[in-house]
């Protein structure tokens, strides 16, 4: 369940039927898998059994981590390959990819107007923004996740978002973001810009944003929004390409943040029409958990839920139940604020928003009416780009120094703003449906007086042992409160400045530091920034020298590619077929070209078991088309051994080759007559052909030294190994190189390279090992460090190039090459000397970030005297002192050179912590809660709160922010945020009927959320019974109230009813003198004494209205038991014989 704190798709949505398992409408061959953070799949790859075939088809987020993987189906199945990778350690979520399918939509009437605005008070809150851009001039971009017709349709040609950055169709990325020629947006399917002109995006793209005040047609919620369109709908929907899509908008807005708005989009919400009906959130953690990642970035994902009449709480959806607080998940409500078809659930649907009968956009530039939650979806998401357009410049900056929190109000105040009503309030969180107004009111009262973090903020300069950084000024201000941390430590240190700069001091060297600023405003602390981080110098000339860039370049494009002879050398043509075989650009195979031969008068079609298999095997058969399938071809030249097959054509060009065969798995190409007839030449020649078919690919798998062993796998052409290890100088130290391949072994050449005199460079002179002849196999060699080294931190660079065709010049020792890799280490090259140091130490650490007490004492004998100390804080003494958390380190040298090093880390002894319990206001607006804290970890704490009492509680408040200080009695202290929220208390709703039997009246009351009631009945009279019958005296007309009684709130509501007296020939009195009733009060049993024929029966009532009893007097005398009655009045109608009320009389029951 999502919880939420209160105050006060498509007709046509893409889902699909209810599950059975998760693994339903699975893609049978792919699976999508999200990494650890900075893991390698490429590497994983190599833990799975070969015979998977596992291989990595794409990357559908880089900042999330996640791939999309590709198996052979054929000799595994989905549940194996899972089961396989859930159990590797560097594989955070890995599930199917599963088809999407299109939800259908409801046949409900059309209803032709845009009542929507009224309902959500959209005029009122245009009165305020009318959308578009922040106050400073930023574009606010919506992502559309589905195609559009925006550059076609007249009313949302001026609201569709362009890459300002791209230059359209020149087949450059211009602006570095990875999509090439994205201009209008992104198509994931067909990896281009193409958005397409679908007819339901179009009616989803007019509820956000249709042009507004612009004399035509429609008035999105958003007149001037910029939409971004994401066209995510290739045949077959897949959740790979959600996630794709997703990740389109999601590098849009990191870049946007991590440029202060300079580069990118402003992306603040999602609107998506994706579903799986009856889908279990379970079964989908890649595509739930990306909402987080969306929401990080300060993004809002806005879901449809299903068009199905079900309470998706048990039903199930996805993602509307995808448990991200990032995810709002919309259903749609009609002009009455009913759900009249769509999905609901009040622990998982957030809000509802107009949507049935609505009227939008459509395609061919024209309108329509239509009905589905797709419609509610945009329609929410335009109302947050609207919330954004607010006139309070503070929103942008916190929504670029505190993206995810920011969105956090956002959302809150969306919630907040919602319509109640009890139909709702039983169908979904937050009870409501949405309202503009409210929800900019709500917005506008909690960022644009509140306290926010600078937006801008940098680090200047680095040194061994400080920094300095700079932000913008940010009003209203009082101080800033600087945040720093060693990475990771979780030991956070503050100080306070009224400055828009600060210089850290007493850092350590060679240190990644974590940093953020908040701001002070009147006492009040913001939430801090985003945090920077920044790494001191001083890690020795490894790191802080500025060594040349090297590396292979990506990997080269799939090639058929003949490597001898030299006179048919070169690449050829050829058309892999789409229906059976392996992936040709999954690796890649090398070996001799062998034409088949199957015995036969036509030997070389390969349609029969091949006798040469003895040469095929291991290498790339080659077959000629004709007399039998080519799955047949194929599945002969595999049993022979092949590692893959060329068809030769008997026409000119190539065709995709038909047939299926699940046991052909190797790969399969056709090349033209034309060369085929120059291979075949130089086969039958006796050249022995060599050709590679594929993707070439090699790296270092492990280099081992010294005893250390580094197993590195494929990283893309470069690696850099900043932990150090130790080699002596004048010493030899023999070495093995390792290569790993996608094939079969290539020859490879390597060299070693180390900036002896560490000058940043290397020259040839530190050219230390040269293989001399390429190789296929490991490298065994020696390094001999020269005696004459310089001492210290420098730079090894390990280069293994491919030699062979096309790379016969071996490559230099900065720039790229084509094929290969280099790996950089960090190398510490020492004398050697054996020191003979005695060294004890006493380390102290820090009380707390107030009381920085640390202090380490070394105490040094042996070696020979005359002893520095350099330690990594900038100190010279034996003894340092007054010291913060850190990881400090220190060089000790005795008068000959020689020197060791010892390690600190330094963390804080107190360690407090500060709790609360709040009790919220019983009313909203009411001043009755409280706050009690409890801090621990030291004692004899004092508390003070900001502008207020010197306690640990705090009584008698209302809802807002409190902050408290708890010092303890060494000075440590610990500062803590709370929250009140006013509670969310049903609003009575008051309401009646009656039943009028003349100068009676029964009133039936049908009111809700009410604790008690006061009934006027405009005679003078009045009760505070729940259903009370009141007689009137004389006829007329009475304007009766009931007042409902609520915990907070008390609501009249009038009605005017007509008494009229009874014309029957009996008169009352008459009728009253012939019943008596005996004993009164009474506790057994009553006796009903009739003497008058023409009353016929009675019902009898409690004092709270409701019906006990319904008598038929068929004798004089009724005897009635009461001994299950409780004491109390009750009153007894008496009716004629026609069933007309005539009079009643009161019993009073004593027990």
């Amino acid at each position: 369940m999502k919880n939420i704190l209160l105050s006060g798709f498509l007709s046509f949505l893409l889902a699909v039927p209810q599950l059975f398992s998760q693994n339903e409408n699975a893609i049978s061959n792919q699976v999508l898998i999200r990494m650890q953070m900075n893991q390698d799949p490429h590497t994983m790859l190599k833990n799975v059994p070969v015979h998977f075939e596992l291989s990595v088809e794409s990357m559908l987020s880089k900042h999330a981590d996640i791939w999309l993987l590709n198996f052979n189906d054929t000799q595994t199945d989905l549940n194996e390959v899972l089961s396989i990778l859930d159990r590797q350690s560097t594989i955070l979520y890995a599930q199917p990819n599963r088809k999407v399918e299109l939800r259908a939509a409801p046949n409900d009437p059309l209803f032709g107007s845009q009542w929507h605005h009224d309902n959500m008070d959209s005029q009122l809150a245009w009165d305020i923004t009318t959308g578009g851009t922040t106050p400073n001039g930023k574009e606010i971009v919506v992502a559309l996740i589905e195609s559009a017709d925006l550059m076609n349709h007249n009313d949302l040609q001026e609201n569709q978002w362009v890459n300002t950055a791209e230059i359209p169709n020149n087949g450059i990325d211009d602006d570095g973001n990875g999509y090439i020629d994205d201009y209008n947006g992104w198509n994931v399917s067909s990896n281009n810009d193409n958005i397409g002109t679908g007819s339901h995006g179009t009616s989803c793209a007019g509820m956000m944003g249709a042009k507004g005040n612009n004399d035509l047609g429609v008035s999105g919620i958003n007149w001037d929004l910029k939409i971004m369109d994401i066209a995510g709908y290739a045949n077959p929907f897949t959740e790979a390409n959600i996630v794709a899509s997703y990740d389109y908008a999601l590098n849009a807005r990191l870049l946007w943040n991590q440029t202060n708005g300079a580069q990118g989009a402003f992306v603040v919400a999602t609107s998506s029409s994706w579903g799986v009906d009856g889908g279990n959130p379970a079964n989908y953690p890649i595509w739930c958990s990306f909402y987080d990642d969306l929401g990080q970035a300060g993004i809002l994902s806005i879901g449809a839920t299903t068009n199905q009449n079900q309470d998706v709480d048990t039903f199930g959806d996805v993602p509307t139940t995808c448990a991200s607080e990032y995810m709002i998940s919309v259903t749609a409500s009609n002009s009455s604020d009913i759900i009249d078809f769509a999905g609901y659930g009040d622990q998982t649907i957030d809000v509802a928003a107009p949507g049935s009968s609505i009227y939008t956009t459509a395609q061919n530039n024209s309108y329509t009416s239509t009905s589905g939650t797709s419609f509610a979806c945009p329609l929410t998401a335009g109302l947050i780009g609207l919330m954004y357009s607010i006139p309070c410049a503070s929103l942008e900056q916190s929504a670029i120094s505190s993206p995810a929190s920011t969105a956090d109000i956002v959302r809150q105040a969306l919630f907040d703003g919602v319509d109640q009503t009890p139909h709702l309030q039983a169908k979904t969180i937050t009870g409501g449906r949405i309202n503009a107004k409210n929800s900019i009111d709500n917005l506008m009262a909690a960022i644009c007086n509140s306290c926010m973090p600078p937006s801008t903020i940098s680090t200047e300069t680095v040194n061994d042992y400080g920094a300095e950084i700079i932000y913008n000024e940010t009003d209203p201000i009082n101080e800033y409160k600087v945040n720093i941390q060693v990475a990771g430590s979780g030991n956070w240190s503050n100080y306070t400045t009224s400055d828009t700069t600060y210089i850290f001091t007493g850092l350590t060297s060679c240190t990644t530091y974590e940093y953020s600023v908040s701001s002070i405003c009147n006492g009040d602390f913001s939430n801090p920034s985003i945090i920077n981080t920044f790494t001191t110098t001083g890690c020795g000339n490894c790191i802080d020298l500025p060594y040349c860039e090297t590396g292979t370049l990506s990997n080269p494009a799939s090639t058929l590619t003949v490597h001898s002879p030299t006179a048919i050398s070169g690449s050829y043509t050829y058309q892999a077929t789409t229906n059976f075989g392996g992936n040709v650009e999954s690796g890649y195979v090398f070996g001799e070209l062998v034409l088949v031969d199957d015995g036969s008068a036509n030997s070389s079609r390969g349609c029969n078991l091949l006798i040469n298999f003895a040469d095929v095997s291991g290498n790339i058969a080659v077959v000629q088309r004709g007399g039998c399938n080519f799955t047949t071809k194929a599945l002969n030249a595999q049993n022979a051994g092949a590692t893959a097959v060329i068809v030769i054509n008997n026409v000119a060009g190539t065709i995709d080759m038909a047939g299926t065969d699940i046991n052909v798995t190797i790969p399969a190409v056709m090349i033209s007559q034309a060369d085929g007839n120059t291979l075949l030449a130089s086969i039958n020649n006796g050249d022995q052909p060599q050709a590679l078919l594929g993707i070439q690919n090699e790296w270092i798998e492990e280099f081992q030294i010294a005893g250390n062993v580094f197993t590195s796998g494929d990283n893309n052409g470069y690696l850099f190994n900043d932990n150090s290890f130790v080699l002596n100088a004048g010493q030899n130290y023999p070495f093995t190189l390792t290569p790993g391949f996608d094939g079969q072994a290539l020859d490879e050449y390597a060299r070693i390279w180390i900036d002896l005199n560490q000058d940043g460079a290397f020259t040839s002179s530190e050219l230390i090992y040269d293989q001399g002849a390429a190789s296929s196999g490991i490298v065994n060699g020696n390094l001999i460090i020269p005696a004459t080294a310089t001492l210290g931190k420098t730079r090894m660079r390990i280069q293994m190039a491919y030699q062979g065709f096309g790379s016969s010049a071996l490559p230099n020792v900065c720039n790229d090459f084509t094929s290969g890799e280099v790996e950089d280490y960090c190398l510490e090259i020492k004398s050697g000397i054996q020191c003979n140091l005695n060294i004890t130490s006493t380390a102290t650490n820090p009380t707390c970030n107030e009381v920085q007490d640390g202090t380490i004492v070394l105490n040094v004998s042996g070696g020979s005297p005359g002893y520095t100390f350099n330690w990594n804080n900038g100190m010279t003494s034996d003894n340092i002192s007054n010291l913060n958390t850190n990881n400090y380190s220190v060089i000790i040298q005795d008068i000959t050179g020689c020197d060791t090093t010892l390690y600190f880390p330094l963390s804080y002894d107190t360690q407090l912590s500060l709790s609360g319990t709040i009790i919220p206001p019983t009313c909203p607006d009411a001043l009755d809660g409280s706050i009690t804290t409890n801090a621990t970890g030291g004692s004899n704490f004092n508390y003070q709160w900001n502008n207020g009492p010197n306690t640990n509680s705090w009584s008698n408040i209302g809802a807002g922010n409190y902050q408290v200080t708890a010092t303890d009695i060494d000075g440590c202290k610990i500062t803590e945020s709370f929250k009140i929220i006013d509670p969310n208390v049903p609003v009575p709703n008051p309401n009646f009927t009656t039943d009028n039997f003349f100068l009676a009246i029964e009133f039936n009351n049908n009111s809700q959320n009410a604790i008690s009631y006061e009934w006027d009945f405009d005679d003078g009279n009045t009760s505070t019974d729940f259903e009370p019958t009141h007689t009137y005296i004389n006829e007329g007309v009475y304007n009766v109230c009931l007042t409902a009684f609520g915990t907070c709130d008390t609501i009249v509501k009038c009605k005017s009813i007509t008494v009229e007296k009874n014309d029957v020939s009996l008169n009352n009195e008459t009728l009253d003198l012939g019943i008596n009733i005996y004993p009164n009060p009474a506790s057994g049993v009553i006796t009903i004494d009739r003497q008058n024929d023409a009353i016929s029966n009675a019902v009898i009532y409690s004092a709270n209205g409701k019906k006990v009893a319904e008598l038929k007097l068929s004798t004089e005398k009724t005897q009635v038991s009461i001994h299950n009655w409780n004491s109390g009045i009750y009153f007894l109608h008496f009716m004629n014989k026609n069933e007309e009320f005539v009079f009643s009389k009161r019993l009073s029951v004593v027990k």
